[in-house]
């Protein structure tokens, strides 16, 4: 059975071609090297981006189209990877495949709830028709536009009929919310710079047979930056206990840096003679600066996303004026910087 991890992720990105999301996608791609990767509201057509996926080597296994800035779903998988994949079938608001990994199979179904509630009535009524049709385990995950209860908003409105609705189409299909740690709630609503509205319209949900599949498996709400939508990642099995080191790459922000230039000329005028012993002990000098002196670039972006997370978690069960502020100020400072 393959051990590699799996992992999915499901995003609202607000637009699949800005430049800060891309620089978001970069960050996901590098912590996590999802095996799934549905983006949602992506407001152009997959092929005006796809060097830049190939780059990241992702490939489009399908999408539905945006309707100018609104709606389209990307599903997208590894361009090299252990496991198959291939398309069931699709509509304008979800996108099924079916995964053959690990000697299982089973369906996931990417979505994107219309904002619409009409509209977001027949995505009700076509999962429900979709479960007759689906007899394997099934995972369905995405931005679904609703709430179920009461407790998944703040600040808004409740609208009682909605959420039975949908409720009613999870018990016709046959499906369980999977839960979630982190944050909780997906979405919100600023303005001004102070939160107005959150919710929780992003999740994952599963079926029994799912569940009993892959009984470690669990949710997690990941940090709020550049898009107003969290991201979902669902990993099918609990995280390894050990990472394996990654490759030396280097880090073009290393030249910010006034030291660095002093760095590459002493090692490179010190010793070795050959190129391959002078790239050899300037990669060992180079890890050593960044260890040493100017800080590990990715630790320090992850600290300060755990901090940022943190206090979105917090805002979300105890809100305040000053934590809202906090979360605003390091959801741009970590854009900008991103």
């Amino acid at each position: 059975m393959d051990s590699s991890p799996f992992q999915i992720i499901a995003w609202n990105i607000r637009g699949g071609a800005g430049a800060r999301g891309h620089r978001r996608v970069k960050e996901l791609v590098r912590a996590f090297r999802p095996s799934i990767f549905a983006l949602c509201e992506t407001h152009c057509r997959f092929a005006r981006v796809r060097n830049f996926w190939q780059q990241q080597g992702y490939e489009l296994i399908h999408e539905t189209e945006a309707t100018g800035h609104s709606g389209g779903i990307w599903l997208l998988a590894p361009t090299t990877r252990t496991f198959q994949i291939g398309l069931v079938e699709s509509w304008e608001q979800m996108i099924s495949v079916e995964v053959h990994h690990g000697g299982r199979r089973w369906i996931c179904t990417a979505v994107y709830g219309s904002p619409n509630p009409v509209r977001r009535q027949d995505l009700w009524s076509y999962l429900a028709s979709f479960r007759h049709r689906c007899q394997d385990p099934w995972l369905v995950l995405g931005d679904f536009n609703e709430v179920c209860s009461p407790s998944e908003v703040w600040g808004g409105e409740f609208n009682n009929a909605r959420a039975m609705s949908m409720l009613n189409m999870l018990d016709m299909c046959s499906l369980i919310d999977l839960g979630f740690t982190g944050p909780k709630f997906t979405w919100e609503r600023r303005v001004n710079g102070r939160r107005v509205m959150a919710k929780r319209l992003d999740r994952a949900l599963g079926d029994l047979a799912w569940r009993s599949t892959f009984c470690e498996g669990y949710v997690e709400h990941l940090t709020r930056v550049y898009s107003d939508h969290a991201p979902v990642l669902v990993r099918l099995e609990a995280p390894p206990l050990e990472r394996r080191p990654r490759p030396f790459r280097f880090q073009a922000a290393w030249v910010t840096h006034p030291s660095f230039e002093t760095v590459v000329q002493h090692t490179w005028e010190g010793q070795g003679r050959s190129l391959k012993e002078k790239l050899s002990n300037m990669q060992e000098a180079a890890t050593k600066f960044n260890k040493e002196t100017f800080g590990n670039i990715h630790k320090r972006k992850w600290r300060v996303e755990r901090r940022l997370q943190g206090v979105q978690n917090e805002l979300d069960w105890n809100a305040s004026e000053s934590l809202s502020r906090k979360s605003c100020f390091g959801t741009k400072s970590r854009v900008s910087n991103g």
